[in-house]
């Protein structure tokens, strides 16, 4: 075996155009393909990690939203109750007012009837004692003299009870 140039030569330029249509038929594509799916990965993993941070603001956006509204909803039941305190104590004095007069009005509503009852009394004590005294002495007697008498002694009883 001898080793021939042109034979070699040959060789080294098969040797070319199969490398060469190699790297253009199989190389480049495979290479550029590869770069594509590269290239998407990162584009996925930028866009995961953009999610992933933007779902983090919304969840600390939401806890703040819900924090806010449960503070909002305390402020609303501690004002409903303090407003319902209020009203509560202004129902509750109408009613000790409303209680007040009515007491006052039966106590003066007794008080009249007290007087009426007895200055009826006192009325008929008067002519009850007229009438004895005019049996007594067989004279007629004046009930306005006997009252007169009669009053001061009248109200001392009464006093009494």
């Amino acid at each position: 075996m001898d080793i021939e140039l042109p034979q070699i030569l040959f060789q080294i330029v098969n040797f070319g155009v199969v490398v060469g249509a190699l790297t253009f038929l199989m190389y480049k594509p495979v290479r550029k393909m590869l770069e594509e799916r590269s290239n998407k990965i990162e584009e996925a993993q930028k866009a995961a990690e953009s999610t992933l941070l933007e779902k983090r603001n919304l969840d600390e956006t939401k806890k703040r939203l819900i924090a806010e509204a449960e503070k909002e909803a305390q402020r609303i039941v501690d004002e409903a109750k303090k407003d319902a305190k209020r009203i509560e104590k202004d129902i509750i004095a109408q009613a000790k007012e409303a209680a007040t007069v009515e007491v006052e009005k039966e106590k003066q509503q007794l008080a009249d009837e007290y007087k009426n009852t007895v200055k009826t009394l006192r009325q008929s004590f008067i002519a009850e004692l007229a009438a004895m005294t005019e049996k007594v002495l067989g004279e007629a007697v004046d009930q306005k003299v006997i009252a007169k008498k009669l009053d001061k002694d009248i109200d001392a009883v009464i006093a009494k009870i």
